[in-house]
């Protein structure tokens, strides 16, 4: 049983996401060439791939919140625009709150995501619902929050959350833009699913494979 992340394991779990956004850039281009600009894909390449480097090349990282917040900072600076902005928030805005350095247990993680989450909605103005990255970004949450109710351990509630990612994103499918690029798209991206909340998707895809 995985009761919580150590150092390591987290540095593991980033690099685990890192390949999966990297691997993943040819799909998240042709989903975003349907509603967007067809630069989702190439901008979370790049971002990932600098974190990635960064997490091979600096030996320096030694605390959970460094982490957390290098990756952020690292998209932040690398991807650009509103993307990297929102992605860089999600791993920055809630660690800073969790106190405990040495390792993450499930509730401090389900807190720090919670956290993160409405950051975003903050400053991207989504909403549950907007076809967004919100729309797999809060119910895998949710599912976290719920499986620390149930006394889960990481394993089980990343697997729920991963799952709770995914149907958030057949969900998005349904869905009329109402925020980003798509937006301007109306009834035409009524049938795609968002590309944003793909990446969330694989995000926990990676986090629940790490473990």
């Amino acid at each position: 049983m995985i009761d919580y992340l150590t150092i390591n394991e987290t540095l593991n779990m980033f690099k685990k996401i890192s390949i999966k956004i990297i691997e993943n850039e040819p799909l998240l281009t042709q989903i975003d060439l349907k509603t967007g600009d067809g630069d989702h894909g190439t901008g979370m390449k790049i971002g990932f791939q600098a974190v990635l480097n960064m997490l091979e090349q600096d030996k320096s990282l030694n605390s959970i919140q460094e982490i957390f917040k290098s990756v952020g900072m690292k998209l932040i600076d690398t991807m650009g625009g509103v993307s990297g902005v929102l992605f860089g928030t999600l791993f920055i805005s809630g660690i800073s709150k969790i106190k405990n350095n040495e390792h993450l247990t499930l509730e401090e993680f389900q807190k720090a995501l919670n956290l993160a989450t409405d950051a975003i909605m903050e400053r991207g103005g989504a909403y549950l619902g907007d076809k967004t990255m919100i729309d797999a970004l809060m119910p895998a949450v949710c599912a976290l929050k719920q499986s620390c109710e149930e006394g889960l351990n990481f394993k089980e509630a990343t697997k729920k959350a991963y799952q709770a990612a995914k149907d958030g994103v057949d969900n998005t499918k349904k869905m009329l833009a109402k925020k980003g690029r798509a937006m301007s798209f109306r009834e035409k991206s009524i049938g795609y699913q968002d590309a944003g909340a793909t990446s969330i998707m694989l995000i926990f895809s990676a986090i629940y494979e790490s473990i």
